[in-house]
């Protein structure tokens, strides 16, 4: 880890970015491994470091906490979110191409 990770984690908080779900550096420094669903549906759970390291199931999992974090939100402002399973279902069926392109 970078001695400025810490610094550019905390100005990237305070202007509003999210991070990586894994090691939690924001994403106004920190590279993120696009994921793409369906058409022009992407998501980024992941830094691109954190995606090399982890196996499929591992990275179906931090889609699978970036789902619940937007029902949450979702919940909280009386919105639904698509359907969860048909979500993880894309997010599986993405990840496992990508695994064929390696």
């Amino acid at each position: 880890m970078s001695v400025l990770a810490p610094i550019r984690n905390w100005w990237g908080q305070r202007r509003g970015y999210s991070g990586c779900l894994r090691c939690g550096d924001s994403w106004n420094w920190k590279r993120r491994h696009s994921l793409w669903l369906s058409g022009n549906q992407g998501i980024f759970p992941l830094c691109e470091e954190c995606w090399l390291e982890l196996s499929p199931e591992q990275k179906l999992h931090y889609c699978e906490q970036l789902f619940n974090e937007w029902e949450a939100i979702s919940a909280k402002h009386g919105l639904s979110l698509e359907d969860k399973e048909s979500l993880m279902m894309q997010a599986r069926k993405a990840i496992e191409e990508e695994g064929r392109k390696e």
